[in-house]
Formats: structure tokens, sequence, C-alpha cells
């Protein structure tokens, strides 16, 4: 089974790197306003859609990051180059067509086009490690299923939020839906929430680790 060994990294990969990207896209696409308005000011907040859709695109190309991967890892680069010209065969032309209208018909060509070819990427893996489909959807399953209440509170903070200043939107915006997304995690995905602590635990050890100071190097009287 050639695959066996890579589905048993892939499928882990899929399912940590997704509890990280789709609740910062989801919350870039709902802080939209406030992010634009406190770093850029209000002269910018027509690129608030566009924001919008390269959040979008950003999220589905990191999630999709892997197939490239698992591809040369298979010893398989043809298929990726093949992939990747038929990607440039599609997107160039789109990018060209949407410039003639405004920079969110750009954003929304790219983001489509990648959508596209991500799922594509991924119908690939899944052949080439004959994955079911339902591999795939229950590796993104927490990650999916604790960003529906993070959306709910956006729903309802970006209602409730709306006099205050644009950093505090920004900022209380984003803090309360970590806090809610963390949560939901914890309860829909009691396992994979220790594991991730516990990876998270070990990263930050090593990095005291590494900022602390050698034996015998201590400060000189």
């Amino acid at each position: 089974d050639e695959g066996g060994p890579l589905r048993e990294l892939y499928l882990p990969a899929l399912r940590y790197l997704s509890l990280l990207i789709l609740p910062a896209t989801l919350g870039l696409v709902m802080l939209a306003d406030p992010v634009v308005l406190t770093v850029f000011g209000e002269q910018w907040v027509e690129s608030v859609p566009i924001l919008r859709a390269i959040a979008v695109y950003t999220g589905v190309r990191a999630l999709g990051s892997y197939a490239g991967d698992l591809l040369k890892a298979t010893g398989r680069p043809g298929v990726l180059a093949f992939l990747g010209s038929a990607r440039a065969m599609v997107l160039v032309p789109a990018l060209l067509v949407a410039a003639r209208g405004s920079a969110m018909s750009v954003a929304v060509a790219l983001t489509t086009v990648t959508v596209l070819s991500t799922g594509v990427n991924l119908m690939v893996v899944c052949r080439l490690l004959q994955l079911p489909a339902r591999a795939i959807a229950r590796a993104l399953g927490p990650s999916i299923s604790a960003c529906i209440p993070l959306l709910l509170f956006l729903l309802l903070w970006n209602q409730a939020a709306g006099g205050l200043p644009h950093a505090a939107d920004l900022a209380c915006g984003t803090g309360l839906g970590m806090v809610v997304y963390l949560l939901s995690v914890r309860q829909i995905a009691p396992d994979t929430f220790q594991r991730l602590r516990e990876v998270l635990g070990r990263r930050t050890n090593l990095v005291n680790a590494k900022d602390a100071p050698a034996p015998g190097l201590g400060a000189v009287p």
C-alpha cells in the first residue's frame, strides 16, 4: 500500500492545519471592516470586499498546500507540473478578463480559480492515496464544526459593536472570537484540543529553552 504511510501523515496534518486556517479565514472575512478602518483608515473602506475575497483565497490556498508536497513525495512531479500548468491556463485568461472590470473582479476571479484548482488537487490526492472523500471530511470536521459557533458569534458581534471605535471593535471581536472558537473545539473534539495543547506547549518549551542562558553563563557579579 504505497499511500499508507502518507495517509497517516496527511490526514492529521490537514486536521491541525485546518484548525488554524479556517478560523483565521473566517475571522478576517467577518472582521474585514474594522481591520481596514483600523489599519488603513476611512479612505480605504471600499477595499473591504477585496480583503474578504483575498482572505478566502489565502485560506483555500493554504489548505491545499500539502497536495504538491505529496505529489513530489510519491515521485510524481509531472502530475504536479500538469496541474500547475492547467491552473495557469485558466487563471491568466480569467485575470485578463477580470482586469477590464475592477479590483474586486480580479480578486473574485483569483479566488474562484483557486477554489476550483484546490478541489481538483484534493481529488488527485484522494485518488493517489486511495483516500475516500469522507476521510477528508472527517479531518476537516472539527474545525468546520467549531467555526459554526464562531460565525454566529461574529454575526452578533458585528451587529452589537457598531458604536465602538474601530480598534476596540477589532481587538474585542478577535479576542472574544478566539475564546468562542477554542471553547467550541474543546467541546466538539476534546482529544484534538488536548493534542493541540500538547503540541503548542512543546513548542513554547523549546522556545523558552532556546532563549534561556547556557549553564555557567549567568550574569557576572
